[in-house]
């Protein structure tokens, strides 16, 4: 299995694309949203798929749903101008070997974070697309990674049930949060940075103290595992 990853500018935002080629499928991931293309056994790899077919790929297996830019009150502007615009490829970044299972950029956009199935979280310079560190010590998949906005903290979260935060300079865990009870699958930074939610197949979303780590509130009512939770752009829903 060979995991790529593209730059992809759509007007004047980046999407972030995710190409996984395996037993003879082409999977292509766009902010948690697949969408899969049944490909000979026999072609090329990912590795070498054309710019051309990389465009007929996305071009054609997109869905506007996929394109999460803003919230509700945002897409029919958005939809709109997906309609009239095209993708690029901007910049095809390798050195993966397991499926990643988020991207997300810093706040000014210099930076990125990933998180993988090898159980580690690695970021990138944008510009440049080389790796500026991998951070390790999760015992399973990393499902999600952010950076705080001073781009000094990274949080992630596991199939190993904690949420870490970690000290991006010198590579070192900080903070290990415990209380979910089975696989996190989303963790969001609050923008004023005080506040982690997140979200689990315990069917629990919890708000944690980013600064000491304690639980602050449990939220409980889903009758099956939650698989996303985010802050407004205020902060102040979920």
């Amino acid at each position: 299995m060979q995991c790529i990853l593209f730059f992809i500018s759509y007007l004047e935002f980046l999407l972030n694309v995710v190409l996984t080629r395996t037993r003879g499928y082409v999977k292509l991931k766009i902010f948690g949203e697949e969408m899969t293309s049944l490909t000979n056994e026999n072609e090329n790899p990912t590795s070498q798929l054309s710019e051309k077919q990389v465009k007929l790929i996305i071009e054609h297996w997109v869905r506007i749903l996929s394109v999460k830019l803003g919230w509700i009150d945002d897409f029919n502007k958005i939809v709109l101008k997906y309609k009239i615009k095209y993708f690029q490829l901007l910049k095809t970044i390798k050195g993966y070997e397991n499926a990643i299972r988020s991207i997300k950029f810093s706040a000014n956009g210099n930076k990125m974070i990933t998180s993988s199935n090898d159980n580690t979280v690695r970021i990138w310079n944008v510009t440049s697309g080389k790796q500026i560190t991998t951070l390790k010590g999760h015992y399973n998949i990393v499902y999600r990674a952010e950076l705080m906005s001073n781009e000094n903290i990274a949080v992630s979260c596991s199939s190993d049930k904690t949420i870490r935060l970690w000290n991006v300079h010198n590579r070192t865990e900080i903070m290990r949060l415990h209380g979910h009870l089975s696989t996190i699958w989303s963790i969001n930074i609050s923008p004023n940075n005080n506040t982690i939610v997140s979200c689990s197949s315990d069917k629990t979303i919890r708000l944690w103290n980013i600064h000491n780590g304690n639980e602050i509130k449990q939220f409980i009512g889903h009758s099956h595992g939650v698989n996303s939770a985010q802050f407004s752009s205020d902060g102040e829903m979920i």
